[in-house]
């Protein structure tokens, strides 16, 4: 009869042993769960950022493909006034020419042909402008997506981190199933 006691203080000792070890599993388990969620929540947000990026990416490409038509409207213009500069060029040398007498019609040609150069003066100006634009736009695009490759990498490392809980995890179900097992047999 002392030997059963003894059996069955010793089996209600290890009963409390796994029960204790069974609450720490639990505990463990919902602080993995807790973990979890900041992560997926975490990685939410990483992934909220990388839209907005996204976003932004796609503004300053369609900004870039504005400023690219209106460079070319620019450069269509240039080369219009400069074909305006060598017809006046040639109309003035035939006036001249022709009419070595008129003076004043040639003084508003070559008035009128100034005009054209500085505005195609003007319109260089506006197109190094433009061009100027264009590679703050373009440097302004290489570190968006800098900023996205970097939250990309960081969203991986976090799903790589996520998939090792959820390993962990399952680990943990597993022992405790084995435990609850090992429990029922006693």
């Amino acid at each position: 009869m002392a030997d059963r006691g003894v059996v069955l203080a010793s089996v209600k000792g290890r009963m409390q042993a796994l029960r204790d070890e069974l609450d720490t599993v639990k505990d463990n388990y919902d602080l993995k769960c807790r973990e979890c969620e900041a992560l997926i929540e975490e990685k939410n947000q990483y992934d909220e950022e990388v839209a907005s990026l996204n976003r932004k990416l796609q503004m300053i490409e369609e900004k870039l493909e504005a400023t690219e038509e209106r460079l070319e409207q620019a450069n269509s213009k240039f080369e219009e006034t400069s074909h305006q500069a060598d017809e006046s060029e040639r109309a003035r040398k035939v006036l001249e020419n022709r009419n070595m007498g008129v003076e004043d019609q040639l003084s508003a040609n070559e008035a009128q042909l100034r005009a054209i150069k500085e505005s195609a003066e003007e319109r260089d100006r506006m197109y190094e402008e433009t061009a100027r634009k264009l590679v703050i736009v373009e440097n302004e695009a290489a570190r968006t997506e800098e900023r996205a490759e970097t939250a990309e990498s960081k969203v991986k490392q976090l799903e790589e981190q996520l998939h090792e809980i959820t390993s962990s995890l399952k680990t943990l179900e597993i022992n405790e199933v084995q435990v609850n097992s090992k429990y029922m047999h006693i």
